[in-house]
């Protein structure tokens, strides 16, 4: 399939290949990546600084201050380094680089680990000359410091030349002749290919299929929109119906619902009547205990409840939206005591109604078993 696809043209586009844990792995145990020397620190924190932040080659690399970076942690303790500075570059032009947000990149810590790159930076930033703001630094010859002097950096800043051409140093360090780092094993090189062509080829199927099938897709979307079209009339014509019949009152508002069990409500706690017995017009939700008007106008509500306890206050409350409209109370000197709340209440359309804890005593308990009530209509 892939000699057919090349005579025809097809699969010419080449891509870099990503440098694979393995080799990271060799990398990382390389003595000039070592942290004990400043230049093998230096390379460290360059090809970290290109990996995880994704800068363009040598674009402004030389520009890159010290307070470009900062480091944070994250909501679970986790420290990382992150760009506070984005310098302009061919594909971002103006004046103003200054990230206000958490949305760049993040170079995070791996616990534990010998290869962690922010255990990288904090180093790098710890030896570095304190009376100079530059990032790159000429590191000192190692024959000339010690791995515990405070500074192990120049009060000079690295030569762009020098910068641009530091990837290469690094590759000839690591005795490696191909332009890319680190690709030079055979077995490496066959299995970037391996997965390229089954890759390729995957690709060459999902492409087959959508055009095979793009005619009978379109199709199906026409016939999913105009579908969608007619339901969206449908339910604009059902709304203004119901809206009608609520005005001229043909389509009368009323419910009627019971409390079963019996509940325990705290603090501002709604009482829901959870068996619905009237409710015409769908006004009332069992779920929230919540009334919702269905158009302006007086309403009345009647809320009947019962003590189930003796000793055992019930303090409740009858609320517009957030609004108290009254209050309720029965004592516990005998075990089924009760509270009536009567209220007649202009209500605009979406006003909310319902019971609930006045927040004066704790936990209450109402009597359940179809002795607690709460009813209304339009008038």
């Amino acid at each position: 399939m892939m000699v057919a696809m090349k005579k025809e043209g097809k699969a010419t586009v080449n891509h870099k290949e990503p440098i694979c844990p393995e080799d990271l792995q060799k990398l990382y145990k390389h003595e000039h990546f070592s942290l004990n020397t400043p230049e093998a620190l230096q390379k460290r924190v360059f090809f970290e600084y290109l990996y995880y932040f994704c800068n363009r080659g040598r674009e402004n690399i030389r520009d890159v201050q010290r307070d470009d970076f900062e480091l944070k942690r994250d909501a679970k303790g986790l420290r990382y380094v992150r760009v506070k500075v984005v310098r302009q570059t061919k594909n971002q032009r103006g004046d103003d680089f200054t990230d206000v947000d958490d949305k760049d990149g993040r170079m995070y810590e791996i616990p534990g680990s010998a290869n962690c790159p922010v255990r990288s930076f904090t180093k790098y930033f710890s030896k570095l000359h304190p009376d100079r703001t530059d990032f790159w630094q000429r590191p000192k010859l190692a024959s000339k410091t010690t791995e515990s002097a405070d500074v192990w950096y120049d009060n000079s800043p690295v030569g762009k030349n020098t910068l641009g051409n530091l990837m290469a140093k690094i590759s000839e360090d690591m005795a490696n002749k191909q332009r890319r780092l680190l690709l030079n094993d055979p077995d490496v090189l066959h299995g970037q290919m391996v997965r390229m062509e089954n890759a390729i080829a995957n690709l060459n199927i999902t492409v087959a299929w959508l055009e095979a099938d793009k005619d009978l897709l379109s199709q199906q979307v026409s016939t999913q929109t105009k579908l969608m079209t007619q339901l969206q009339t449908e339910n604009k014509w059902l709304n203004k119906t119901i809206e009608t019949f609520l005005i001229k009152g043909q389509f009368k508002t009323s419910i009627f619902a019971v409390v079963t069990g019996n509940p325990s409500i705290g603090n501002d706690q709604t009482l829901k009547f959870d068996s619905v017995k009237t409710n015409n017009g769908g006004c009332y939700d069992p779920i929230t205990g919540i009334f919702i008007a269905p158009s302006s106008g007086s309403y009345h509500f009647t809320c009947v409840t019962y003590n189930i306890n003796m000793a055992d206050d019930v303090h409740l409350k009858m609320n517009k939206n957030t609004d108290i409209l009254v209050h309720g109370y029965s004592s516990g000197s005998s075990e089924a005591e009760s509270q009536v709340m009567n209220i007649v209440v202009n209500l605009k359309k979406g006003d909310h109604i319902y019971v609930l804890h006045r927040g004066t005593s704790g936990i209450d308990q109402v009597r359940g078993g179809l002795f607690s009530t709460f009813s209304g209509f339009k008038l």
